[in-house]
């Protein structure tokens, strides 16, 4: 909505708002314990874990964003360290992917922002 608001108007407060939700979602990506991360990643195989890792490595280096590195790091620890199920869930793989381009996209607005100010 923000992100919406912001490309209307060019308001940098909403685009700082909507690089916030989009850091707080992706915070809520990481596999671990109860975020939705850890329960995505529950279901993926280990080769959907490995695409999710190269699908954040990807935008990590698209955006040098520091909050794409720790799940970078925790998502390629994941995908090491656990087998997965054994065949995979198709949907959440894919929901996965594409929430972490959908949101390093949204990150892409943070050098518009330190122009405007």
């Amino acid at each position: 909505m923000s992100l919406g608001l912001w490309l209307a108007t060019k308001q940098p407060i909403l685009a700082a708002i909507a690089i916030a939700g989009a850091w707080i979602n992706l915070f809520n990506l990481l596999p671990v314990w109860v975020l939705d991360g850890g329960r995505a990643f529950r279901a993926l195989s280990r080769s959907q874990r490995w695409l999710a890792t190269a699908a954040v490595g990807a935008s990590y280096l698209a955006t040098r964003d520091g909050m794409l590195l720790l799940l970078l790091i925790v998502v390629g620890a994941r995908a090491l360290t656990e087998k997965g199920d054994e065949l995979g869930d198709r949907r959440a793989a894919t929901h996965y992917v594409l929430l972490v381009i959908m949101l390093s996209l949204i990150c892409l607005a943070r050098p518009v922002i330190g122009r405007q100010f």
